[in-house]
């Protein structure tokens, strides 16, 4: 099972990313411990929903603030999102169907967050927090 504890490793250099990428770890973290604690199928069921509502909104501040500093690899960075949302709703159907378990759908999303986070949203955080950086983005609150 993935760790889906916050780490250092995963820093973006910008402060707000950060935030949401540790909101969305500590969601990843509720599914698991749901889980392995036993918890019904209906709160499991919530919390996973939950990580999926989250990553949405999360995509959606991210693009938003991409779009504000005018990000010069916002396309690329978008298909990232526009994949794993593709992959997260093939993981969601098939749990509801009863033919992937919770781990799978987890270690799907806990796979793609740590590659994207590492590569993808950290060359974000260095450009906003970089030579790109102004006052207006450096008052975005929370990313």
């Amino acid at each position: 099972m993935p760790d889906p504890h916050w780490n250092d490793a995963l820093r973006t250099g910008h402060l707000g990313l950060d935030l949401k990428h540790k909101r969305l770890a500590q969601c990843l973290e509720n599914v698991l411990a749901a889980q392995r604690d036993g918890k019904s199928g209906a709160i499991v069921d919530q919390l996973l929903l939950g990580l999926w509502k989250a990553t949405e909104v999360h995509f959606a501040e991210e693009e938003e603030l991409m779009r504000r500093v005018a990000y010069p690899h916002i396309e690329r960075h978008v298909s990232a999102h526009r994949r794993i949302i593709q992959i997260l709703s093939h993981k969601m159907e098939a749990y509801q169907d009863i033919s992937c378990d919770v781990g799978s759908a987890a270690r799907a999303f806990h796979a793609w967050f740590t590659n994207h986070t590492v590569e993808d949203d950290a060359e974000l955080g260095a450009y906003i927090s970089g030579e790109h950086a102004s006052p207006q983005t450096e008052q975005v609150s929370g990313a």
